[in-house]
């Protein structure tokens, strides 16, 4: 299996990188061919939650939250965390905003090859499945076609209290919140993994928008002018295209 990646994060405009609280990995399982990739979103709102969104990405793509393991990861993690922001913790306001924790989406992808000659999937082919808490997106494109878009599917489904993994109660309404899906790729499918303000960018009017990615996603610069440009321009009701937020881009192309 063989597949080719790109992967920006940019922070909102006027902030620097060390202020960008996204957070993106992959990884290829050694010794079986399934390669994962993750994004997270931490909120503004809270306290260490880039910390919070890496340990999430990190996790996913180690392969801890596989196999039933997702509730068991958390609680580690949940530990790391309170570990982290404790030792940080100096001023009166941080000590207070630590007890509420951080907050966070996830949205986890695993790209499995087709290994076994008895697998039921077609020559060349293989398999893939997704986990999504929050408001993350996987596209799934063939032959410059959306085939889908995972959790959401309609920009007018964005709203502005998605639902988050806590990094102090990581198992609230994990049930209700955990979305998954999978499915089947080919040699030249695309994945693009994207936190929520590109998200809702593509989806707006993603006939017009899909072939942007391509030619602007080769290299950061490329990328940099891309959301630029819709941060800047406005729409009917003087809304910016793309709303000012952290932004990150994963594409996958399976070769």
């Amino acid at each position: 299996m063989d597949l080719r990646v790109r992967h920006y994060i940019l922070p909102k405009e006027g902030n620097t990188d060390d202020e960008c609280e996204d957070a993106c990995a992959f990884s290829q399982e050694e010794g079986a061919a399934v390669w994962r990739f993750a994004v997270a979103d931490g909120a503004t709102t809270s306290v260490f939650s880039c910390y919070w969104a890496r340990l999430l990405v990190n996790s996913y793509c180690s392969g801890q939250m596989q196999n039933g393991n997702l509730e068991e990861s958390l609680l580690e993690l949940r530990e790391l965390w309170w570990e982290h922001a404790s030792d940080r913790a100096q001023k009166w306001y941080v000590k207070e905003k630590i007890q509420r924790g951080a907050h966070a989406t996830l949205l986890g992808l695993s790209i499995f090859a087709s290994v076994h000659a008895a697998d039921d999937v077609s020559p060349g082919a293989g398999t893939f499945s997704a986990i999504a808490i929050g408001d993350a997106c996987l596209f799934h494109v063939r032959k410059d076609q959306l085939l889908s878009a995972f959790p959401i599917a309609s920009a007018g489904d964005f709203s502005t209290s998605p639902s988050l993994l806590s990094s102090l109660d990581p198992l609230g309404n994990l049930s209700e919140d955990l979305r998954q899906t999978k499915g089947e790729w080919f040699p030249g499918d695309v994945f693009l993994l994207m936190t929520d303000a590109m998200s809702c960018w593509l989806l707006s009017e993603q006939h017009e928008r899909l072939p942007l990615i391509e030619p602007n996603s080769r290299d950061r610069r490329a990328f940099q002018y891309l959301i630029d440009y819709f941060r800047s321009g406005r729409d009917w009701s003087n809304m910016p295209f793309l709303k000012n937020d952290d932004v990150t881009l994963m594409r996958i192309e399976m070769i």
